[in-house]
């Protein structure tokens, strides 16, 4: 990890940006391209770190970049709902399953953010995808269930 945070200071000095990761991730700016890797990785350490919220802004700043990277979306879906921000963990999420369909971690976890968040009915509604995918997945079908009666869907969490 020290060795990581030590490439990374080097990688932005040499840039000419601060050496800390949460000043990294400040004044590297969101409209250059050539900066779209310093940021991920910036995003990546901070969240290793448990530093979900700072970690969030260099994903965004790489979505302003490239909206169209899925795994950062994930990434940025994943940094919010770690953090509790159920609500700001949707559209990132719903993006990465928008570009990546076949992307079981992100419709799973777009699931359990609705959940988070207690849109039960979207959540099923979700979660029944994810287990289409992984049929034989006893925690999907125990959280579909749950979604289901916190939803009032009495009859289908029976089934």
């Amino acid at each position: 990890m020290i060795v990581g945070r030590v490439v990374l200071a080097l990688l932005l000095a040499g840039l000419g940006f601060a050496a800390t990761e949460e000043e990294g991730c400040e004044t590297l700016p969101a409209s250059a391209p050539e900066h779209i890797n310093a940021l991920a990785n910036t995003g990546l350490s901070l969240s290793r770190a448990g530093k979900y919220q700072v970690a969030a802004k260099c994903y965004r700043k790489v979505l302003a970049i490239d909206p169209n990277i899925a795994p950062i979306q994930v990434n940025l879906g994943l940094a919010e709902f770690k953090s509790g921000s159920f609500r700001d963990a949707i559209p990132p999420l719903k993006s990465a399953v928008e570009l990546d369909p076949e992307n079981f971690q992100a419709l799973t976890m777009l699931g359990m953010t609705y959940f988070g968040a207690r849109m039960y009915k979207e959540a099923a509604e979700t979660l029944e995808q994810s287990l289409a995918k992984q049929p034989d997945n006893v925690q999907l079908r125990f959280n579909l269930a749950q979604s289901l009666v916190f939803s009032g869907q009495y009859e289908r969490a029976l089934t």
